[in-house]
């Protein structure tokens, strides 16, 4: 069966000499010689028969690095892989050291007195401080406020030099207090407002949770159970005498919607 082997036969700090034997059988073969997996070039030209010595020459390489040399046997006709050898990997010699820089004579004759080395123990500089990130001690809003009512309630982070609105928007007619966290103002529009707000200081940002402020609209909202009572007839006032109310209305935290019987 065919066969082929490869061996480093010289090496030079830019260039090295690789070969070996062959044996090609019946069918003629193409030698391929590679260099860290990359074609270089091809051995003995083509159809290449019979048994036989091989060998090519590789300029051009980087003194002191390490290269592996592979050599193909492709069938001449069918182009098929037919055997491969490979080196483990070659190093080629170091370029040579530069000549030695030796120091100047000495000056005579010697300065005196002589110099000593410095005072013992030696100065170190002192540790590098650390400063530490913000850190919230109060990340809670009060929710919900009441529209056109005023408002009040703050965050309160250590380590912090300003606040600042990360994400969202505060509720229309209120806003953030940069120094001292304070959120304040009177609410102007109803709705459902979502935000997040982060805390700067020397050591970085810390951020609060997503915060919610729910603005209702005035009056009293109830709370407690529901009732599965339909409702029958409801009457208001309009000054002169009681008439039935047609439409009944309720906030549901975002909207008014009508009220019906179920």
């Amino acid at each position: 069966m065919p066969s082929i082997s490869i061996n480093v036969t010289d090496t030079q700090q830019t260039s090295i000499t690789v070969g070996g034997t062959y044996n090609a059988n019946a069918e003629p073969a193409d030698l391929l010689l590679y260099v860290n997996n990359n074609f270089f070039t091809q051995v003995g030209g083509s159809n290449t028969s019979g048994v036989g010595n091989w060998g090519a020459g590789v300029p051009g390489l980087t003194p002191g690095t390490t290269y592996t040399f592979r050599i193909d046997m492709r069938g001449s006709f069918s182009g098929s892989l037919q055997t491969s050898a490979s080196t483990t990997g070659t190093t080629l010699s170091p370029p040579p050291p530069p000549p030695p820089d030796f120091p100047p004579p000495p000056s005579f004759p010697p300065s005196f007195p002589p110099s000593f080395p410095p005072s013992f123990p030696p100065s170190f500089p002192p540790p590098p401080s650390f400063t530490p990130a913000p850190v919230f001690t109060d990340s809670t809003v009060a929710s919900p406020a009441i529209l056109n009512v005023a408002y009040s309630d703050a965050v309160v982070a250590n380590n912090t030099t300003s606040y600042s609105i990360f994400s969202g928007a505060l509720p229309t007619g209120l806003s953030l207090n940069t120094s001292s966290g304070a959120i304040t103002g009177t609410p102007t529009a109803q709705g459902t407002f979502n935000f997040v707000i982060r805390a700067t200081g020397a050591g970085g940002t810390t951020d609060t949770p997503t915060l919610t402020i729910l603005v209702n609209p005035p009056g009293r909202r109830f709370t407690g159970p529901s009732t599965t009572t339909p409702l029958t007839t409801m009457k208001r006032f309009n000054g002169t005498s009681w008439v039935d109310v047609s439409i009944i209305r309720r906030f549901d935290g975002t909207n008014w919607i009508n009220v019906t019987n179920t």
